[in-house]
């Protein structure tokens, strides 16, 4: 039968029976005397109640047998599940390889490993719950069935009789099922609390890791953007390297009809064989010298043959036009000399501002005013190197002196304030490390800024230096082009045609080599920004599953928490039913204690009063044996 069918219906306005019996305070020391007699006789006769002894029984079963405690306790089986789910996400190689630091408490670094752990207390939570949740399952039915513990108790309180006879045995079973039920409730709320502990200490790990991403949260979505646009770029630039590819192929293709036309315009008894070795190696006179036509041979023969008399006066004309454009260059690089000259005396200047001491904020003070060190180092060497520079070149007023003037003119007075500095130390005898301190910066970055032009115009000569070699060397190409006969301007229209061929495919091969990089540094950005994006979906993802994980743990031990605390109460109100027990004979209220004491007294004085009885009889019949006359002398008296 059904416990829940003898359950009668509350009203909804009707207060349990054990929130009142609590609600009287009977173990309240504050109150007197005669306040506890009155809550006395208010409990005996609310027990003795008919209504309320069902009640109680009622209550009982709705507290422990109701739906709630079921989905209350299915709260562990889906947290060992989505620590099942954590378990997984912690498998990803992404997740695998997340370490947490020393002082998170984790006996582990490794989030697999600890998520393994949990998942292992979890399992070892519920093996030992099992055993403890069948016997409290069955106690709770030996309490709340229609013969059960509570409704012997509630049976023997309305009874006096079996108040007296049986009620003491049932409560002390009721107080044994009720430590049992206290005792194995509480140690699987231990289990499940120190799982539920565990699993806390993993997800807040999880959330500090996740608050040290978010931290970097700026940065992670900035690079996210940098790699996307990174891309972007990479396409571009692959997309144009393709077109340069093309545009040097189609040279290649222009360049190869050139050789073979030129090819075709030589006679065929003097065509070399390029790119294959011939057997033997021909000669043939050409303009009176002998020329090899070997494969490796052929074009250094072919360029004696412009070795003659015009070629001679063409070579003394170049060297006589050359010796004049040096002239020229000397002229006109005056500035760029002055730059030269400038650079050593301005690169001092801004190491001794630089490699000094930190109080002086890196000036070094002592060789700027010619204390220590070299003379070479004082302000006064540096300044008049570079006012002696600045005189020689006074009188010119070329672009490139104008613009060293500019350039150096911040260090000039750099160097009036410092000379001002060095004099007011020296006249006044003054402490200036403060002020020198606080404007080194300045000085610094001026100089290095003097510096950083100077350089500038010295890369330009380097640049118009190379200009003017290349720019010699073809005008020396053209000249022997126009001192050449025609069948050898053939001949260097094919050996240009090939050199051209040459440096197109191996810029063609260059780009191609560029392209293919290009490509395997797109493919690696993709991954790896494939792989943040994943990184931060997983995180999100453990951090997740890991608080509802908490969640479920978090509400079942509250559960659990009740199911103590109902039991706790239900052992308090045993004692109390045991304390309120009622004497039918006095009508008056005393513990089982007392009444107990009163029985075994009432039974020991019931017993020394019959072994007394017993002992004056014995002694009698003895009296009466000593004092009787025996058979012999009854016959001699008779």
């Amino acid at each position: 039968m059904n416990a829940s069918a003898q359950i009668p219906e509350e009203s909804p306005d009707s207060e349990p029976v054990l929130d009142r019996l609590g609600d009287l305070n009977l173990n309240d020391d504050a109150g007197d005397a005669g306040d506890e007699d009155i809550a006395l006789d208010s409990v005996i006769r609310l027990i003795r109640t008919p209504a309320y002894s069902d009640l109680i029984v009622s209550s009982a079963a709705l507290t422990l047998l109701q739906d709630d405690w079921g989905v209350a306790l299915s709260g562990a089986p889906a947290a060992l599940g989505r620590l099942g789910q954590c378990f997984v996400l912690a498998s990803e190689p992404l997740a695998a390889s997340l370490v947490f630091p020393d002082n998170v408490g984790l006996p582990y670094k490794s989030l697999r490993t600890n998520l393994v752990h949990c998942s292992d207390l979890g399992r070892k939570a519920f093996r030992d719950a099992e055993s403890g949740m069948n016997r409290l399952s069955m106690v709770v039915q030996a309490l709340c069935e229609p013969n059960g513990s509570i409704a012997k108790i509630i049976e023997a309180v309305e009874d006096p009789i079996l108040a007296e006879l049986d009620l003491p045995e049932q409560v002390k079973v009721l107080k044994r099922m009720s430590d049992a039920c206290v005792a194995d409730t509480s140690a699987v709320k231990e289990r499940f609390d120190a799982w539920r502990d565990f699993a806390n200490l993993v997800y807040r790990a999880c959330v500090e890791e996740d608050e040290t991403l978010k931290r970097n949260q700026t940065d992670l979505d900035a690079q996210v953007k940098d790699k996307k646009m990174a891309v972007g770029l990479k396409s571009t630039a692959v997309t144009e390297i393709q077109k340069q590819a093309e545009y040097y192929n189609s040279q290649i293709a222009d360049h190869k009809a050139e050789f073979t036309k030129a090819e075709k315009g030589i006679p065929k008894r003097v065509l070399p064989s390029f790119g294959r070795r011939t057997k033997k190696p021909s000669k043939l006179d050409l303009s009176g010298a002998n020329v090899e036509l070997g494969s490796s041979g052929f074009l250094s023969g072919f360029m004696k043959i412009a070795v003659n008399a015009n070629w001679t006066k063409r070579q003394e004309a170049e060297a006589q036009s050359s010796g004049q454009s040096e002239d020229q260059e000397d002229q006109r690089d005056m500035g760029y000399n002055l730059a030269d000259r400038l650079c050593a005396p301005v690169h001092r200047l801004a190491e001794l501002l630089t490699l000094g001491p930190d109080e002086l904020n890196g000036a070094d003070w002592e060789q700027l005013a010619g204390r220590r060190g070299s003379a070479e180092s004082s302000v006064r060497n540096i300044s008049g190197r570079i006012h002696g520079e600045l005189s020689r070149v006074q009188a010119e007023h070329t672009p490139i002196v104008r613009r060293v003037r500019g350039a150096i003119r911040p260090v000039e007075d750099v160097l009036v304030e410092l000379t001002r500095m060095v004099a007011k130390e020296r006249s006044v005898n003054a402490k200036i490390e403060v002020e020198v301190a606080e404007s080194a910066k300045t000085w610094r970055n001026e100089v290095r800024m003097t510096e950083e032009k100077l350089s500038e115009i010295l890369g330009e000569q380097l640049e118009l230096a190379k200009k003017q070699v290349q720019n010699e060397k073809r005008r020396g190409e053209h000249s022997r082009k126009n001192a050449l006969s025609r069948t050898q301007l053939r001949y260097e229209r094919l050996r240009l045609a090939q050199r051209a061929l040459l440096e197109v495919e191996e810029k063609a091969n260059q780009r191609r080599e560029r392209e293919r990089q290009e490509i395997q540094d797109l493919e690696i950005m993709q991954q790896e920004f494939q792989k943040l994006l994943a990184s931060e979906a997983t995180m999100a993802q453990v951090k997740q599953i890991v608080r509802e994980c908490v969640k479920k743990l978090q509400e079942f031990c509250a559960h659990i928490e009740q199911l103590i605390t109902f039991f706790a109460s239900m052992h308090q109100h045993i004692q109390l039913i045991d304390e309120m027990r009622v004497d039918h004979f006095t009508q008056t209220a005393g513990t089982t204690k007392t009444l107990g004491d009163y029985a075994n007294a009432q039974t020991d004085e019931t017993a020394r009063l019959r072994r007394e009885r017993f002992r004056e009889r014995k002694l009698a019949v003895g009296v009466f044996l000593f004092t009787a006359p025996s058979t012999t002398e009854k016959t001699k008296l008779c």
